[in-house]
């Protein structure tokens, strides 16, 4: 079967397509740029001469990766390579960060979709560019509201649990006071027992390693209860020993 030969298009397509690409590059809120089958760069809109500081002129015969930071062009020229094999439309990079170079030198990340286009000259391919500085600057700012946000619930959930950690002990010292209240009124009757469990009780809540109490009656000792070291040392003073 032979193959049909491709027709030849029809007189002013050229220039119908070269009028529609015209008012394309024109009125495209986008950076948008035409490149040929091998890189070259056919046409660019004012926003793309305005995003990457070159006119048509300084760009002709030049290859779309001088658009791009030095140390991607290699790996651009193997992506363009297999892109002319099977052409369509696709947004380029989807799911990388992708990087743009001005002429100055500066670069800028970008979204770029890439659409195919069949031109009397051969196949070409719209070069669609975004400058998304201000998207990635606003991100980023969310991000790191919202690691603030993370930190400050970090630490007012530990300072809620401090404080009813707290609460836990207070509540626990109320109750070991008030059952040592309870236990000394039984034995208000007898003053040693009542001072040996005051003795023993305040040891236990203040945790000294010992407790002496002295009942003084006019400048003279009528009675001395002591525990713990403090039973065991005569009442010499010692650390962590409390003396009432």
């Amino acid at each position: 079967m032979k193959s049909k030969a491709r027709k030849p298009p029809p007189a002013g397509a050229s220039q119908q397509l070269d009028d529609t690409l015209t008012a394309l590059f024109q009125f495209a809120p986008d950076a948008m740029l035409l490149v040929d089958a091998g890189g070259g760069i056919v046409r660019l809109s004012a926003h793309a001469e305005a995003m990457f500081g070159y006119t048509l002129d300084e760009l002709a015969d030049k290859k779309i990766e001088v658009l791009i930071p030095a140390r991607f062009r290699p790996q651009h020229v193997k992506h363009r390579a297999h892109y002319a094999k099977e052409p369509h439309r696709r947004v380029m990079g989807a799911g990388l960060e992708l990087a743009a170079r001005r002429k100055d030198g500066t670069e800028f990340p970008v979204d770029i979709m890439l659409s195919p286009l069949e031109t009397p000259g051969g196949r070409c391919v719209i070069t669609t560019v975004r400058d998304i500085t201000e998207r990635k600057l606003a991100e980023q700012l969310l991000k790191e509201a919202h690691a603030e946000l993370e930190d400050r619930v970090r630490a007012r959930t530990s300072e809620l649990a401090e404080a009813n950690e707290t609460l836990r002990r207070d509540a626990a010292q109320h109750r070991a006071i008030i059952d040592a209240q309870r236990e000394i009124a039984r034995h208000d009757q007898d003053v040693t027992i009542s001072m040996t469990m005051v003795a023993r009780r305040t040891q236990e809540l203040t945790r000294a390693s010992g407790v002496a109490i002295d009942l003084i009656e006019k400048d003279e000792l009528v009675m001395r209860v002591a525990t713990g070291m403090a039973a065991g040392q005569g009442h010499t003073p010692a650390q962590n020993m409390l003396r009432v």
